[in-house]
């Protein structure tokens, strides 16, 4: 049974080999369709090219940053980015190879959809690249790992692994799953993380490790807890200090990629949330707001127009800066409402200070800790306050932003009582596996620390 097992494995993968080589010749065609056309010349065309086509490179650093960036970028916007972000010039060949291809995959992309997309918004997301060359910057820092699982610090942007449902969608595209597998062989999920979200991922080095992880994420055992904690940006500055949303997530009516708020199991409002104001005599200068002394009781709502980047964009645009494909369409997602419910809290109020759009409006930073596990809950609570994340294209249009400020910053196990055996192959029991928001967390240099005095964020 074993070897079917892995004879099984083995056709998989290697169809999903064929499946890269079938892309690299695709990308083949295309570049020799278009030198017999006359589109050939590298000047015709240089901030869009074949990534199958950029360098091949190697770990000790046959090619340095600049050959990989030529592909996409002049040499003048190349020195801008490496003068923001010196860091460019220590990424290793291969992972700065997959990012140089996934931002040519996304500016292909938005020029194939070009007839829903205004000239400004392909302009925002090449620009994104230049002024924000943090995007750039790729690694998969281990957390934590033992002989039945690893813990890995996920980076924003990249697929957990491929497979039958998820395809890769170009050349040399990465996943956390192939990154690993040098050091730690075949790895799997335990449970979910969105693309667009960075932070720690449990991966199974076992199917025993696998058995026990999921059923420990879905609640499936009794005498297991598992506690995740997230950081965030969200735009504006919350009335609030803290904050709990009690609100059903459901499909979205008008999408098939988002989720919505419904109304929470015998409520009558559309979304509740309890907030904790400023101050102790403050009073809500919202309308949304009844005050009730020092706890507030308050209807979730749709964002106001300040807080909402490009409501057009939001509507159209699919997930992780992509524009609307058939490809993003899902099926059979009605009625999928299910309890949520997250806790908020603020850490620090400032303003954006990455170069853009975005630059010196007002953000805040803030600690998610969510109760539930439901898809996009955290992006949609925060949403329904009124505060959408920045660098949300769904939820908030922002494309300008080159990522989701979405970040799970801690992950922990905790078993009480009996747990069937499931403890020996999984972490230790209260370990917090990841960082404190306290010790500083990705998104400290995007938000100032002074509203008055603020420089714009470089890494």
């Amino acid at each position: 049974m074993r070897s079917i097992d892995i004879l099984i494995a083995d056709c998989e993968q290697l169809t999903i080999e064929v499946q890269k080589l079938s892309r690299r010749v695709e990308l083949v065609i295309v570049r020799v369709a278009r030198a017999h056309s006359g589109n050939g010349d590298k000047n015709a065309d240089p901030k869009v090219r074949d990534c199958s086509f950029l360098p091949a490179g190697n770990v000790s650093g046959t090619y340095n940053a600049r050959d990989y960036l030529r592909s996409l970028f002049s040499e003048d916007e190349i020195q801008r980015m490496i003068e923001t972000c010196p860091a460019l010039l220590q990424v290793r060949n291969q992972y700065l190879k997959a990012r140089v291809g996934q931002a040519q995959y996304l500016l292909t992309g938005i020029q194939e959809h070009s007839s829903g997309c205004s000239l400004s918004e392909q302009q925002l997301l090449r620009s994104s690249f230049v002024l924000q060359p943090q995007y750039f910057l790729l690694s998969f820092p281990v957390l934590f790992h033992s002989e039945h699982m690893v813990v890995v610090d996920k980076p924003f942007d990249i697929q957990i692994s491929h497979g039958k449902k998820q395809l890769p969608r170009f050349s040399d595209e990465l996943t956390v799953a192939e990154a690993l597998a040098p050091r730690f062989g075949d790895v799997a999920r335990c449970h979910n993380l969105d693309f667009a979200t960075s932070g720690c991922l449990v991966m199974a080095r076992s199917r025993l490790a696998l058995r026990s992880a999921s059923d420990a994420f879905n609640h499936t055992i009794g005498g297991i807890h598992v506690a995740k904690e997230y950081v965030a940006v969200v735009i504006g500055w919350p009335e609030w200090n803290t904050c709990t949303v009690d609100a059903d997530i459901d499909s979205h009516p008008d999408s098939s990629f988002k989720m919505a708020t419904a109304p929470h199991v015998g409520a009558t409002d559309s979304c509740v949330a309890h907030a904790e104001t400023n101050s102790r005599d403050e009073k809500a200068a919202d309308t949304n707001f009844e005050a009730t002394g020092k706890r507030q009781h308050a209807q979730a709502h749709t964002p106001p127009n300040e807080n909402v980047v490009n409501a057009d964009v939001a509507a159209r645009w699919g997930p992780s800066r992509m524009p609307p494909a058939p490809r993003w369409v899902r099926d059979g997602r009605a009625g999928r409402r299910r309890c949520a419910v997250t806790q908020a809290r603020v850490l620090r109020r400032g303003l954006c200070t990455l170069a853009g759009p975005m630059y010196r409006s007002r953000v805040c930073l803030v600690h998610l800790l969510p109760d539930t596990g439901r898809r996009h809950q955290l992006r949609v609570h925060m949403t329904s306050l009124g505060h959408p994340l920045l660098g949300d294209v769904a939820y908030a249009g922002d494309i300008s932003t080159h990522r989701l400020c979405l970040h799970a910053l801690a992950i922990t196990f905790t078993y009480r009582g009996d747990d069937g055996g499931h403890s020996r192959v999984l972490p230790p029991s209260g370990m917090r596996i990841g960082s404190d928001a306290s010790h500083g967390t990705p998104f400290d240099a995007f938000v100032s620390e002074d509203t008055s005095h603020h420089t714009v964020a470089t890494t």
